[in-house]
């Protein structure tokens, strides 16, 4: 018993050392790890007081820069804008970044673009693949037999934004032996033959139906029981197109100041903090049309800002666009506006030289308009060359082309497919800092556009009546009898 009563002495003691030596080495971690909270608290305590610092003089910095901001473009935006379009940096990058590496950057005088009517009308246009005039469908009234009258009908589809469009439908058929071009009949209001009239800023889906009255002879000798041939209908319509180019301008001391720290054309965009989608990776500018048949681009081919008393070269070209069957069939006028800070060459001012000429002459004419404060300024109206709009309008048709060794398709791209330059300068106006403005141009112009099908005329079998023939024999019986009766 008392072996046993000592063993349990000897266990409560142990355990209660060992709870004892847990309870002091519990303490000792605790203490150590108090110690390491509180010096970690002191340390960044003193970078969270820092950190608060900065953070309020940051805000006081931005509240003060944002208010001087407002004021200056309150107070001066109407002075330096040159119009509607002259969009300031902070216009189209959302937030100015008017603080540098070190120090402020200059304050950029920012307003919200107020797109002008022309510069909306491209806006709103440039995607709409509805607008001009398509072909949709080309096929014969019925079954068409050797020897028959031949309808074919073709439906279209028209649509215009700011004028009126005048349609003109025509059809031929191959080896047909009358009149090499067919006028079709239009079925549309207010249609007159082959003529109807699309009013503006409606979608119209019309048809028009062209007649061969003497159809096409299958050879009797022939073993086929049909033969192929080729019909197409035409149309002419006038149309027109309107294309907008940018043009950032930044006075020249500003530019050369950036390109002598080493930042390029387009590091002077990324410096403003500008995400201006149609500028490409070497500071050009791409420019926008409204959709039709003719792609019409503008393009200053220099890298951007442009700054004052510099020679600078803007083109203007005309194509057709890729999903459009046709061409242009005659350019009634090209006309360019310009900032009324632009000098052209050909202008007074404007140094000449013997090597070129500019495809534009002056018109005298301005377009006038007002920017997003309501400040008056004008664009100048410039005409392509009487000289310029004779080539494009070259008679490139079958008969215009009877004696010439040039093909149909060469004559296009010689004459109809070409671009227009000029030489111009920045008078007196570029700011000291980035904003921008716009050349506009505006193409008037007939195209022709056309569909082909090929259409089976059917032989005639031996002892085979047409549905035609039929009705006429029908006809006849039913004469017969009426006049045996009467």
């Amino acid at each position: 018993m008392a072996a046993e009563g000592s063993g349990r002495l000897r266990r409560a003691i142990t355990a209660t050392t060992e709870k004892a030596g847990r309870t002091f080495e519990d303490m000792k971690q605790t203490g150590e790890r108090n110690l390491l909270s509180e010096s970690l608290r002191n340390i960044f305590g003193f970078f969270y007081v820092i950190l608060r610092f900065f953070l309020k003089v940051g805000i006081l910095v931005i509240g003060l820069g944002l208010i001087f901001y407002l004021i200056y473009v309150w107070g001066f935006s109407g002075v330096l804008g040159a119009g509607a379009t002259h969009a300031q940096v902070a216009a189209e990058s959302g937030i100015v970044p008017f603080l540098k590496s070190l120090g402020l950057e200059k304050l950029t005088p920012s307003g919200a673009l107020q797109a002008s009517s022309f510069n909306a009308e491209v806006e709103k246009n440039a995607e709409n693949s509805e607008l001009g005039l398509r072909i949709t469908k080309l096929e014969p009234f019925g079954k068409i037999f050797s020897g028959e009258p031949i309808e074919i009908i073709g439906t279209l589809k028209a649509a215009s934004p700011t004028d009126n469009m005048e349609i003109e439908v025509s059809c031929s058929l191959d080896d047909y032996s009358g009149e090499k071009l067919i006028e079709a009949e239009v079925l549309a209001t207010g249609a007159e033959r082959n003529r109807v009239i699309i009013q503006k800023d409606q979608n119209e889906i019309i048809q028009a139906t062209c007649y061969f009255p003497k159809g096409i002879n299958v050879d009797e000798d022939e073993d086929q029981f049909f033969t192929a041939k080729k019909v197409t209908m035409y149309t002419s319509y006038n149309f027109k197109t309107a294309a907008t180019h940018k043009v950032y301008t930044l006075a020249k001391e500003e530019k050369l100041a950036y390109l002598k720290r080493g930042i390029d054309s387009k590091g002077i965009f990324d410096e403003a903090g500008i995400k201006d989608p149609l500028l490409t990776y070497d500071g050009k500018i791409r420019s926008k049309y409204t959709y039709g048949p003719i792609a019409l681009a503008i393009a200053t081919e220099q890298s951007q800002p442009l700054t004052e008393d510099t020679t600078y070269i803007f083109k203007v070209g005309l194509t057709s666009n890729s999903d459009w069957h046709g061409n242009i069939k005659s350019l009634q006028d090209l006309e360019i506006q310009v900032p009324h800070y632009f000098t052209l060459q050909g202008d007074p001012g404007f140094i000449e030289d013997d090597r070129s000429q500019c495809a534009f002459s002056n018109t005298g004419n301005t377009i006038e308009d007002s920017n997003s404060n309501g400040d008056p300024y004008h664009y100048k109206v410039y005409k392509l060359r009487d000289s310029e709009l004779n080539q494009m309008n070259a008679d490139c048709s079958v008969s215009g082309l009877k004696d010439s060794p040039l093909t149909r398709q060469d004559c296009i791209e010689i004459f109809k497919q070409r671009p227009f330059r000029c030489k111009f300068k920045i008078e007196n106006h570029a700011p000291p800092t980035l904003q921008w403005d716009e050349i506009r141009a505006i193409a008037r112009y007939n195209y022709e556009t056309e569909m082909s099908k090929a259409i089976n005329i059917i032989k005639i079998p031996e002892g085979y009546k047409t549905p035609a023939q039929r009705i006429e024999e029908k006809r006849e019986e039913a004469v017969d009898y009426l006049s045996t009766t009467a």
